[in-house]
């Protein structure tokens, strides 16, 4: 496993080659507050990742497929670092995002 952190210049690129290989993947997201805190949302489909600037800060949305329980988009304010985590044979396994309210934010792709 490789842990690879995406370069903030490469962030518009990769969020658009990302959508290409994972739109429709079906994936957890896992909240880890800084106080140590914990939540966690199963066995969901991501259309796509979406990266908007506003007052020099970063978001991503996380455009999830709705249904009985997802009724609305994910958002994550103030992202300051993007990673990914990457089988043996390249493959990316799972997407980290920090926020600057020092929040972590992990895709599992299931």
């Amino acid at each position: 496993m490789q842990n690879i952190e995406v370069p903030h210049s490469d962030w518009d690129k990769f969020i658009s080659d990302f959508n290409k290989i994972h739109s429709d993947s079906k994936i957890s997201i896992f909240e880890i507050a800084a106080n140590g805190e914990s939540s966690v949302v199963e066995d969901v489909i991501l259309k796509k990742l979406i990266i908007k600037k506003s007052d020099n800060s970063f978001e991503i949305i996380l455009d999830l497929e709705e249904d009985e329980i997802i009724k609305s988009d994910y958002v994550i304010d103030r992202v300051i670092k993007i990673s990914t985590i990457q089988n043996d044979n390249g493959k990316i396994s799972r997407l980290e995002i920090d926020s600057l309210n020092q929040n972590k934010i992990v895709i599992k792709f299931d």
